[in-house]
């Protein structure tokens, strides 16, 4: 990952491929807008932004996003991806995504979301355990969409 636009392409693949472009994108405002707080001062660095060890695994329960966390970050989407389109297309609104104003944010600044709904091995619908960042008093629901729960503050 070596630009902004692809950083959100790789990590809106991973977390919402199976959802609608809109998930897509309102997952791309959350990075956007974690962007400029603690070290997060690229795309880049909001999405990969995790502790790692000295062999460059991620440290158990320090990364933002659970591809990050499962070392995914580490793949490559390439013409071995089975859903090549679907991560084109990704790709293509994050490009939109990062030429928009920040008044164009569709999140009202969320900043953190959850999937509330997760698929097991056997490919059957599981109830996601709750965040614990949730509830924090820093932290105020703003909406659900598609099954996610957004969130701003922090």
């Amino acid at each position: 990952m070596n630009s902004d636009a692809n950083c959100q392409a790789v990590n809106a693949y991973f977390e919402n491929r199976s959802l609608s472009d809109s998930s897509l994108t309102l997952t791309m405002w959350t990075v956007r807008n974690r962007v400029g707080r603690y070290h997060n001062q690229s795309v880049c660095d909001a999405v990969l932004n995790a502790l790692y060890d000295d062999k460059g695994n991620v440290i158990k329960d320090t990364a933002h996003y659970s591809w990050v966390a499962d070392g995914k970050q580490h793949k490559i989407i390439g013409s071995n991806q089975k859903d090549m389109a679907r991560f084109n297309a990704a790709l293509s609104i994050a490009k939109n995504v990062s030429k928009l104003p920040s008044s164009a944010d569709p999140t009202k600044g969320a900043t953190h979301y959850y999937a509330v709904w997760s698929q097991d091995a056997s490919g059957k619908k599981i109830k996601t355990p709750t965040p614990w960042w949730v509830n924090s008093k820093d932290m105020q629901f703003l909406f659900e969409f598609e099954g996610n729960r957004y969130y701003r503050g922090w």
